[in-house]
């Protein structure tokens, strides 16, 4: 572990008691005991160190640690640490480039499987979408979405990932373009000059355009669309199109929609992250 995610409050003291799923994976899991220093994510995003106080039989408290404690604590051997991994030392990590993930639905395992990497690499929002050669049984929706977040944190918490990632109810392509599109208004109300660049991976060429050339101006925000088994409908095509997304294609072999997103992602992840040592030429 990585980082634990905390999703409720301190007590006054500075403390929580975790009991159920919390207790069983650092307990029975990670095997934590007293005196174990822990990172944790809390409510508010940021990253703190927190020691295990007690372990009971059902309950364990965590109390966040003062700057004396801290000192004491760091003093001691890594052994003392829940993999020698403390807070000060993951923050380092927090400097990525914003990315979302449009994805067509593929099978159920292997949209887990997606989200999982996703999540482990940074990706701020990801958008199931439901199209024209998904399968997707609505009646399990809710199911589905306490799953994906269930994933969400384990991944965040393995991988030490400072973003929240958001995985949004699935919708219909025409229905997410339209919910992608309100939240570029309100980043460009909150942010003036806020300039994102969407693209979509394809199997064939539709246009000699290197995703370079896309990335060349440091845009805020890289959208990023992938299909499902099957790639993307012509009529999907054209709506993607229609709403300023360019067509990126990979001098690569043809890759399963898993492998894809994974793919694009660390692609535009390296371009953006490296940018200061790289310069684009007509």
């Amino acid at each position: 572990m990585r980082q634990f995610i905390l999703d409720r409050d301190l007590d006054e003291s500075g403390s929580v008691t975790l009991s159920g799923k919390d207790y069983k994976y650092l307990v029975q899991v990670l095997r934590v005991q007293p005196g174990n220093l822990i990172p944790v994510r809390m409510n508010n995003g940021i990253l703190a160190d927190f020691v295990v106080e007690a372990v009971a039989k059902n309950t364990l408290i965590l109390k966040k640690t003062d700057s004396a404690i801290k000192k004491t604590l760091h003093n001691e051997s890594s052994s003392g640490a829940v993999g020698g991994v403390r807070a000060e030392n993951l923050e380092k990590n927090a400097a990525m480039s914003r990315i979302w993930l449009l994805q067509c639905m593929p099978k159920s395992l292997k949209l887990d499987s997606i989200i999982r990497q996703a999540v482990e690499t940074g990706v701020e929002r990801i958008f199931p979408v439901v199209s024209d050669r998904s399968v997707y049984e609505k009646a399990k929706a809710v199911e589905k979405k306490d799953r994906w977040n269930r994933i969400v944190k384990e991944a965040r918490q393995q991988s030490a990932s400072p973003v929240e990632t958001v995985v949004e109810t699935p919708a219909e392509m025409a229905v997410m373009l339209e919910r992608i599109k309100t939240l570029f208004e309100t980043e460009k109300s909150l942010r003036p000059g806020f300039s994102p660049v969407s693209i979509v991976l394809t199997e064939t060429c539709l246009e000699k355009r290197s995703l370079h050339q896309c990335l060349c101006g440091k845009p805020d925000l890289v959208v990023i669309a992938v299909g499902s088994e099957g790639g993307i409908s012509p009529a999907e095509m054209q709506l993607l199109r229609s709403c300023d997304f360019l067509p990126i294609h990979f001098e690569t072999n043809v890759l399963r929609t898993e492998t894809a997103a994974i793919y694009g992602i660390s692609a535009v992840q390296t371009l953006m992250t490296e940018f200061g040592s790289w310069r684009f030429r007509e």
